[in-house]
């Protein structure tokens, strides 16, 4: 089947947070939404004729985890990340953000430390406060318009005895899919300092580039014994609003600790559209998710070259996620003056590079994971507003 990712989805009016909540937001109605993570894409066929036939039943009662669920996510990982996991490693989690809040009730104490890499997704910040927990620091290294891990000032913060690492991979916001290397010798700082991590695997299967997303547990095996590996198929499928993830735990002990606090959370109830769409996603989505990443691929060079004429504005390469991370730096704007110019002079809803965490500063997100159409317009806005106001 052919997917048509050109076309123009008409999202108002569906209570779509990227769409409908600009009042909640206090956002310029005119401002065309690139900020929230999800795409403006239609799902795979097999999920959308799966949820109407289910939704023809009318009784929307209580449901369960069968086979079906489970199977679906080992054949896919299995082929496609060549990564072999059994069904009692598989708990069902109601969101990522929500298994990084386990995550942290399960496995340490109010006042342990935890360390978060950013600029990252701003969820890992608030998971560490809102628990309790005490918040370390260890930025992403910025050279050369691309981010590396700084593995120097990562050991010196293990020197603070931190109980977890909060991992985002591929990285969101910044685009990063790790190497081989990297992922050995993160696993090899937590094994020597027997720190939990926590690897935020959402973005997993979304990489434009000629990288390959590893999940670490295949090329440290030592490691399972201390990881937690949180994904869904919602980005991926632009399926988020069915509310249905999943951790990964091959350690028995981790795993039994991670169950009993999502008992006490009460977070194991089940969304039975949720259920049947990722299921039918991973068994059929195979064709989709090819045709997804040349579009975004292309989305992505379209973007780049765009920017070539508003040359303030830095593009930092995007390895994987459909999110493009904009140095703006050298525009002369602080932070409360840089979101205002995309607002309202150039009429854009983009992400705060500040709530992203320290480094976060002067940059802007923004998701292209939209038609051509719409993001070409976005993108003619921006040149205007920009030529105004820099050239």
């Amino acid at each position: 089947m052919i997917y048509n990712f050109d076309k123009v989805n008409k999202r108002e009016g569906t209570l779509s947070i990227k769409w409908d909540a600009k009042k909640m937001f206090n956002i310029d109605e005119q401002a065309i939404p690139l900020w929230v993570a999800d795409t403006d894409f239609c799902t795979v066929k097999e999920v959308n004729n799966a949820i109407k036939k289910r939704a023809r039943h009318p009784i929307y009662g209580y449901s369960f985890v069968d086979d079906c669920f489970y199977d679906s996510i080992i054949d896919w990982y299995r082929r496609k990340k060549d990564f072999l996991i059994e069904k009692e490693d598989i708990i069902f989690i109601p969101g990522v953000v929500t298994g990084l809040h386990i995550s942290i009730l399960a496995l340490t104490k109010p006042g342990d430390s935890i360390i978060v890499q950013t600029p990252v997704y701003y969820p890992f910040m608030n998971a560490v406060a809102y628990t309790g927990r005490n918040l370390l620091i260890n930025e992403l290294k910025y050279e050369d318009g691309r981010y590396l891990i700084d593995f120097e000032n990562l050991e010196k913060l293990m020197l603070e005895k931190p109980k977890m690492i909060f991992f985002s991979s591929p990285h969101n916001p910044v685009g990063r899919v790790w190497d081989k290397d990297e992922l050995n010798r993160l696993a090899e700082l937590c094994l020597e300092n027997n720190v939990y991590l926590v690897s935020d695997e959402i973005h997993g299967d979304l990489i434009i580039s000629d990288k390959k997303h590893i999940c670490i547990s295949t090329i440290a095996k030592d490691i399972k014994r201390l990881l937690i590996t949180l994904s869904a198929p919602s980005k991926t499928f632009n399926i988020a609003g069915f509310s249905t993830s999943y951790a990964i735990i091959e350690d028995e002990a981790i795993r039994e600790r991670f169950n009993r606090q999502i008992l006490a959370q009460n977070a194991n109830i089940y969304n039975i559209f949720g259920l049947i769409a990722l299921e039918k996603a991973y068994r059929y989505g195979d064709e989709y998710l090819e045709q997804l990443l040349k579009y975004l691929s292309k989305n992505f060079s379209f973007l780049v070259d765009r920017f070539e004429n508003m040359a303030k504005i830095k593009v930092v390469q995007c390895e994987g996620t459909y999110l493009a991370w904009l140095d703006c730096r050298n525009l002369g704007l602080d932070d409360d003056m840089l979101p205002d110019f995309f607002e309202n002079d150039a009429k854009l809803w983009l992400s705060e590079g500040k709530i992203y965490g320290k480094g976060g500063e002067g940059f802007m997100r923004l998701n292209f994971g939209t038609s051509r159409k719409i993001l070409s317009i976005a993108l003619d806005r921006l040149q205007i507003a920009y030529d105004k106001k820099f050239k």
